[in-house]
């Protein structure tokens, strides 16, 4: 059975995105994130992962390059270590001023938290930038009631049975 997720809002950044940290962004969002081969996608080219100074990361989970190289796919139904899914749900914005999420995905854990705080550990957070904001979150269900998600300087302060990676806030 699905069950979908539907965000609405964005999360601002502090400063604008470089044209190769949104390029970067842009195309993880749209690629699927799978377990490959590490010992083959580090001879094969990644532009965009080397604009911004990334190593492959462990089973893959930062290269770019070529998403339909089967031989370097390890397993294309299971994403890399420290993954949630398969596909990223947060995008750049085209103004490089925020994130965005996607409108709405099929999940019923909430990813949307998870991932944001996989962006910031990875990748934001170590390139400089914190976001801001508050992401309205609903689910498909009307037995379960939504909640909205507040980021203030990379700091969730959002309902704590959403928010991953022990970045809650601290009373």
């Amino acid at each position: 059975m699905s069950h979908y997720i539907y965000c609405q809002g964005a999360l601002q950044l502090n400063h604008q995105l470089t044209p190769a940290h949104h390029a970067y962004l842009q195309r993880f969002a749209e690629i699927r994130l799978m377990k490959r081969h590490v010992e083959k996608i580090v001879l094969l080219p990644d532009p965009l992962r080397e604009a911004v100074g990334l190593s492959v990361g462990p089973e893959g989970a930062f290269y770019t390059g070529d998403s339909n190289d089967a031989e370097t796919i390890a397993d294309a139904n299971h994403p890399p270590e420290g993954q949630r899914d398969l596909y990223c749900p947060w995008h750049p914005s085209e103004d490089r001023m925020r994130m965005e999420p996607a409108s709405c995905i099929n999940n019923w854990e909430n990813s949307y938290a998870h991932w944001m705080s996989y962006l910031i550990q990875h990748f934001l957070g170590p390139w400089g930038y914190s976001l801001s904001g508050r992401v309205a979150v609903r689910f498909e269900s009307e037995e379960i009631s939504g909640y909205e998600m507040h980021m203030d300087e990379n700091v969730w302060r959002s309902p704590p049975q959403f928010v991953p990676y022990g970045l809650r806030q601290r009373s």
